[in-house]
């Protein structure tokens, strides 16, 4: 049927089935993927928002982008390493956050490697088993061909700008500042 002709029931036209489709040219070095785990709900004219626990499987390694790939682009390593997490515990109206953090590749750059857990104060050791968890919100992503490169190599800093004293930022308003 041509589109816009009249369905056989005559409630409107009636549209041949359309296709979308999603390709990268080019990959960044770094991919941030943000995992939605707040759902608003409306109840008795009263929105509320509730945290999603369930649990993502996500690779550690491996995250493979080649079947978005079209052919004969640049890129030539689209495959992804996890090299950090953001944790969020608690609850949509409150909680706390936690990072886990790759901080050593493994051996020859197999896969693998060290990780920490940063929760405020505290870094301890942690086992790979325990980063793929319920709590994950926050996923970076470091190509594999350049995830042991420097950040500096991959974003060379702007010599034309001043540099900021980050110890300062605030100290004039009576603001916190790191030290």
């Amino acid at each position: 049927m041509p589109a816009g002709t009249q369905r056989a029931n005559g409630d409107g036209p009636q549209f041949p089935p359309q296709l979308k489709s999603l390709s990268f040219w080019r990959l960044p070095p770094y991919a941030v993927i943000s995992l939605k785990r707040f759902k608003t709900l409306e109840f008795r004219g009263r929105t509320t928002s509730r945290k999603i626990g369930r649990r993502v499987a996500f690779p550690l390694d491996g995250l493979d982008f080649g079947p978005w790939m079209p052919p004969g682009s640049p890129t030539d390593s689209p495959t992804y390493r996890l090299v950090s997490v953001v944790n969020h515990f608690g609850n949509a109206g409150g909680g706390h956050y936690t990072a886990y953090v790759r901080v050593r590749e493994a051996a020859g750059g197999a896969a693998g490697g060290e990780w920490i857990e940063m929760n405020d104060r505290r870094c301890s050791a942690i086992a790979s088993s325990v980063v793929c968890s319920a709590a994950a919100y926050i996923l970076f992503y470091a190509r594999e061909d350049v995830a042991s490169a420097r950040t500096a190599q991959l974003f060379p800093p702007d010599r034309s700008r001043p540099i900021v004293d980050l110890s300062t930022v605030g100290a004039k308003r009576g603001m916190c500042a790191v030290s």
